[in-house]
């Protein structure tokens, strides 16, 4: 289980048609909170988004609202690439009054 106040991490691998890791020119994440509010994360601008690897990328996040989160990651010029991270995280509301801070 997530409570809020816990930092999730999405990664993401992008590949050529044939398979190969690569760069994509420009990654972008958006993060869908439970309320629908979507914020863009851009890989060499935010913190939150890492390059661990040749085509692995990262955005680390810390999730205080409960409910459903949805993340994309956008991949543009070298690799043109969309992954929807298949599954939600879902945040459960705390039993306990203050949130991690």
């Amino acid at each position: 289980m997530i409570y809020p106040g816990q930092v999730v991490k999405f990664p993401c691998a992008f590949r050529t048609a044939a398979g190969t890791l690569t760069n994509p020119t420009a990654v972008t994440y958006r993060l869908l909170e439970p309320g629908g509010t979507e914020t863009a994360y851009v890989y060499g601008t935010d913190a939150e988004v890492t390059r661990t690897a040749t085509g692995l990328y990262v955005l680390t996040e810390q999730l205080n609202t409960a409910g459903e989160w949805w993340c994309r990651a956008e991949g543009t010029g070298a690799v043109a690439a969309v992954d929807e991270l298949v599954r939600c995280v879902v945040v459960t509301e705390s039993h306990f009054a203050t949130a991690v801070p």
